[in-house]
């Protein structure tokens, strides 16, 4: 979804907010789906929950930028749509959103580019996460973080009691 910045930089109406931010919500449900069949999930040292999603294939990402660039090409004017291509962030590390301290972010199609192997784990109430991400301007990229409540790219990954499991899988 498109933030208040995001409405302002790409200079959108509050009709185009509205179907741009459907398109966005619409592919993202795409990617989630070509996603899962890309993920692998088990337990790592100390018990942290360890999820690698591969990098999908060319004809994927293909396939969920056309869907993404016709849909938004059809609800927005072709300055909007030049400074949306510029600023974005379709993958990770790319556009505005690449510009950000949080280099475990994912773009609007997610990791699957790059693929991303994600480590969460638990101390008392805190979540603890690493991610590992190749990007297209790095070979890789470690980021690590910790807050009292998981950041929403993680959360579909978060197995709760799966830390005092001897192994899981999806």
């Amino acid at each position: 979804m498109l933030t208040t910045n995001g409405e302002r930089v790409f200079k959108l109406s509050p009709g185009q907010i509205i179907k741009v931010n459907e398109i966005l919500q619409r592919v993202y449900k795409d990617y989630l789906e070509v996603e899962k069949l890309r993920t692998t999930e088990g337990l790592g040292g100390l018990n942290h929950i360890v999820t690698i999603v591969e990098p999908f294939t060319e004809a994927e990402i293909a396939e969920l930028e056309e869907k993404l660039w016709s849909q938004l090409d059809n609800v927005i004017d072709v300055e909007q749509q030049k400074i949306m291509r510029l600023n974005l962030g379709v993958h990770v590390g790319e556009g505005m959103l690449g510009l950000s301290d949080n280099k475990w972010k994912p773009g609007i199609l997610g990791w699957g580019r790059h693929g991303c192997q994600i480590e969460l784990w638990k101390v008392g109430t805190w979540y603890h996460w690493k991610t590992r991400i190749k990007t297209k301007h790095s070979s890789m990229t470690t980021a690590e973080d910790s807050a009292p409540e998981l950041p929403a790219a993680f959360k579909r990954f978060w197995r709760e009691g799966a830390e005092t499991e001897t192994e899981f899988s999806k």
